[in-house]
């Protein structure tokens, strides 16, 4: 008995923990395979292979439609201020009075005239500086008197100025100058020079003469006129 004992005691009995085959690991998922293609690890970049070709694209086409629009915007902007801010002003005499008048036995008639004059400068960006500006009237195309107004710069709109002819006298008894109403013919210019100024250029200086056309005087000195009339203006570079 006691050496089947023995025996017993000695065999090895070979065989798995009981927990084995739950405790075995997962296999790793496999890589997947694309046909033609290697193992993909990652999500394709959205401007990888043909799309970074067509986002190449796009930004050439913002870029050149970007610095298109900025060139156009600078001949526009550079067509507005040199040409189109390159316009003559208007003129015209407003207004017209008489005062200390004298009438002399021979039918010659003194007198002070005292006119306003209106300027309109029509450009937007541009300035239009004027000085020795005179004011002339003439009966007979050989005796002038004359008036001045201080030189001034004017930005866009309307400006008025002031301005006395002193001392002019008519021979009323000169048939050649008189109208068939009985009236004397005196004739208005306006000389001087201008220049216009924006933000590009500088222009030169300009000659400035202006018909302002006709005022015709009763001997009670008497004026009328078309007021609502403008003046020719001509303009010639200083050379």
């Amino acid at each position: 008995m006691s050496a089947q004992n023995q025996e017993d005691d000695d065999q090895v009995v070979m065989g798995y923990p009981v927990d084995y085959f739950q405790r075995q690991p997962e296999p790793e998922p496999e890589p997947r395979h694309d046909e033609g293609q290697g193992i993909i690890t990652a999500p394709p970049s959205p401007c990888d292979n043909h799309a970074s070709k067509k986002c190449l694209c796009l930004t050439c086409f913002l870029v050149s439609f970007l610095l298109t629009a900025a060139l156009l915007l600078f001949l526009i902007l550079g067509y507005y201020f040199t040409c189109d801010n390159n316009k003559s002003p208007d003129i015209k005499i407003e207004t017209i009075t008489a005062s200390e008048i004298l009438a002399f036995p021979n039918n010659t008639v003194w007198a002070n005239w005292h006119l306003t004059l209106y300027f309109h400068n029509p450009n937007t960006f541009a300035s239009i500086s004027y000085t020795n500006i005179q004011v002339s009237a003439s009966s007979d195309g050989e005796r002038t008197f004359c008036g001045s107004v201080d030189s001034f710069d004017q930005k866009k709109g309307v400006e008025r100025r002031d301005v006395g002819i002193f001392g002019l006298w008519m021979d009323m008894e000169k048939e050649k100058l008189m109208t068939d109403a009985g009236e004397m013919v005196v004739s208005l210019r306006i000389n001087g020079v201008i220049r216009l100024e924006n933000l590009f250029k500088n222009h030169q200086w300009q000659k400035l003469d202006a018909y302002c056309g006709s005022v015709y005087v009763k001997p009670s000195m008497t004026l009328w006129w078309d007021a609502s009339a403008g003046c020719n203006i001509d303009i010639d570079l200083i050379r």
